[in-house]
């Protein structure tokens, strides 16, 4: 697997810590209000370059389908 960029590598800590407490993952906008970012496009293109790099699995068109390999 690819190296990660420090924001991806903060991102992936979150989901992993995330589901672990609340049994389920964050959805893009958790993710984007946790990191102060204005949009949830943000997350959601974070969120990619994780799945091109094998770290997670994307459901298109699913609020918390994110899964973490």
């Amino acid at each position: 697997m690819e190296k990660l960029t420090d924001v991806q590598a903060k991102v992936l800590r979150y989901v992993k810590k995330s589901q672990a407490e609340k049994q389920s993952p964050p959805s893009r906008t958790e993710i984007a209000r946790h990191f102060g970012w204005a949009s949830a496009n943000a997350a959601q293109d974070v969120l990619k370059a994780l799945e091109r790099k094998g770290y997670v699995r994307l459901s298109a068109g699913v609020a918390r389908g994110i899964y973490v390999l």
